[in-house]
């Protein structure tokens, strides 16, 4: 069952943008804040949030200039392993397809090393946030040639990708998978958005399809130790500390 999402605001002389987000994403618009859905698109004089119904967690938005975001950049050094997976530097100019964008964080480093990026993301309010934060980001001018190489589609990944205007070089897949223990704990907020996301069931056919449309790479972002995506076996894996990325080589034009 979907959970229902409404727009509000929390400030004066922003209902009718927000009245537009919830036009554009197809969503309900609740003059009242904290009113009577789970959870809430909370339009600020700063940014959109998502407010989920834990008390306790802070509002979730995003945010391109954190400093986790920063340290993954180009010029601080770092051996970064997603960039390393698509194929490193030398493999621009690529177009890229982030076929689960979630909140566009792993979208946004590869927009900041110089990749064209195509974010798909198909529950419209974590479309909302992503659309809200890559308009900050094109406003600040540290952030904004990377934001500007960021587009955004709405829609189901599995039928978006053939509808790009150009077959990307590279899909890029990180589906969501089952967090346990104490780790799954730590962010109450995080834990609202993956409920609102529910699973993805559907990622083995998503895969089928980003072999079917990707021209050169598909790399699919997994736990260090969790099984290959739909037992499909892997061309090459690179790994760090916690997680792994799976290369596969696309399918060829004509084969099975």
């Amino acid at each position: 069952m979907e959970l229902r999402v409404a727009v509000t605001t929390d400030g004066e002389g922003l209902a009718e943008r927000a009245s537009e987000i919830a036009r554009r994403h197809r969503l309900p618009l609740d003059p009242t804040p904290k009113g009577d859905v789970p959870f809430q698109l909370v339009l600020t004089q700063e940014r959109l949030e998502l407010v989920t119904p834990d008390s306790a967690a802070e509002p979730l938005y995003i945010d391109f200039g954190a400093r986790e975001l920063r340290r993954r950049s180009p010029g601080t050094g770092t051996r970064e392993a997603l960039i390393r997976a698509i194929g490193g530097r030398a493999f621009r100019p690529a177009l890229i397809a982030d076929a689960t964008a979630g909140l566009g964080q792993d979208a946004f480093v590869l927009a900041s090393w110089g990749f064209e990026v195509h974010l798909i993301e198909r529950v419209a309010p974590v479309a909302a946030l992503l659309e809200d934060g890559i308009r900050r980001a094109l406003a600040t001018g540290s952030l904004r040639a990377a934001a500007s190489r960021m587009t955004l589609h709405l829609g189901d990944a599995r039928e978006q990708l053939y509808r790009l205007p150009h077959r990307p070089d590279v899909v890029y897949l990180d589906p969501m998978y089952p967090e346990r223990g104490k780790r799954a704990l730590k962010n109450r907020a995080i834990r609202g958005l993956r409920t609102l996301l529910g699973g993805d069931p559907d990622a083995s056919s998503l895969l089928e399809v980003a072999l079917a449309t990707a021209t050169r790479r598909v790399v699919v972002k997994r736990p260090l130790r969790a099984p290959a995506l739909g037992g499909q076996n892997p061309s090459g894996a690179i790994s760090g500390r916690t997680i792994r990325f799976d290369l596969y080589a696309p399918q060829r034009a004509g084969s099975a």
